[in-house]
């Protein structure tokens, strides 16, 4: 709130400043000095409005700096203009010229802010679908990470080369399944569900043998995990 009143307090002072200034320049307040006076504060307001942008970091993002720079460049241009026109006029009350100016500088900076508007939308929208993929991607990886270490620790009780074997198989499956792009993932559910499924098969098939040597169950899990690791290099490659 007091940032608020502080800016509109230098607002009032910087407009109250440029009417003395103009009112000190123009011999006469013709209409040329109210056309110079409303064009100045205009661009003044449109000037200090960016400042907070400009220092704000949430709020400076690409298309708003864009679209900043725009606006800036439309308040400099139309002010000069209209400066530079009222020193060189030569018949007073014909104003045709300033005015057309004037509406070929709105005009153009109007099409400019709509172009920068639309693609800045257009770049915003693609970075949060890189962000949300970036994150999908993370929470994947470490769903898998976390699954493999739920397996590893239930067969912790094995002593044998066989687990050793088993674990290094899971891994490279695993692994395969983490290179798969998260966008091909997000428009096949039926595939994930299937992936998850027989994972889930593998997890289960490992904690029904409960440290004990199982030699049908054993190869039931390594059957189950080639079958799994066949089934992903297939989908890869229509995916």
């Amino acid at each position: 709130m007091r940032n608020k009143i502080i800016s509109g307090l230098v607002l009032l002072c910087v407009i109250a400043c440029t009417v003395v200034v103009l009112h000190l320049i123009f011999d006469e307040h013709t209409k040329l000095f109210y056309i110079n006076v409303v064009t100045t504060c205009i661009a003044e307001v449109i000037l200090l409005s960016n400042i907070p942008l400009l220092s704000n970091e949430r709020l400076l993002t690409f298309k708003n700096a864009a679209s900043s720079t725009i606006l800036d460049a439309y308040a400099i241009i139309l002010f000069l203009w209209t400066a530079i026109y009222s020193i060189f006029v030569e018949e007073e009350g014909d104003y045709k010229v300033l005015y057309i100016g004037m509406l070929v500088i709105t005009v153009v900076s109007i099409i400019a802010f709509g172009a920068v508007e639309i693609g800045g939308n257009v770049m915003q929208k693609e970075e949060e679908r890189q962000k949300q993929t970036t994150v999908s991607k993370k929470v994947y990886l470490l769903s898998l990470n976390s699954y493999f270490l739920d397996v590893q620790k239930i067969l912790s009780s094995l002593t044998s080369d066989w687990k050793d074997d088993v674990l290094r198989t899971l891994k490279v499956t695993l692994d395969k399944m983490s290179m798969i792009p998260s966008e091909k993932l997000n428009r096949n559910e039926s595939v994930v569900s299937e992936m998850n499924q027989r994972l889930e098969e593998i997890k289960g098939l490992a904690s029904s043998l409960h440290g004990n040597d199982n030699e049908g169950q054993k190869s039931q899990i390594v059957r189950k995990i080639d079958q799994l690791n066949n089934y992903i290099t297939t989908i890869k490659s229509f995916l």
